[in-house]
């Protein structure tokens, strides 16, 4: 348990020596390509056409509401 605990913050921060840990950049490739599957899933199952793009719809959201609290911080 003590080896798994060791290796999971090695993962999140890095070592130091071998590897850097979790950077921004990495959560932002790994959350684009889940939104691109989930809009291509979306998109291509009959069953879910009706939703329209909900998923990028809730990232335009997102994004315009991220845009909103950065004029308000200045």
């Amino acid at each position: 348990m003590q080896k798994l605990h060791e290796d999971t913050l090695h993962g999140l921060y890095g070592d130091g020596s071998k590897h850097v840990g979790v950077i921004a950049e990495l959560c932002n490739k790994i959350i684009n390509h889940c939104h691109s599957i989930m809009n291509r899933y979306i998109v291509e199952d009959n069953h879910l056409t009706e939703l329209d793009g909900f998923i990028g719809k809730m990232e335009d959201d997102y994004h315009e509401q991220e845009q909103m609290e950065q004029e308000r911080e200045q």
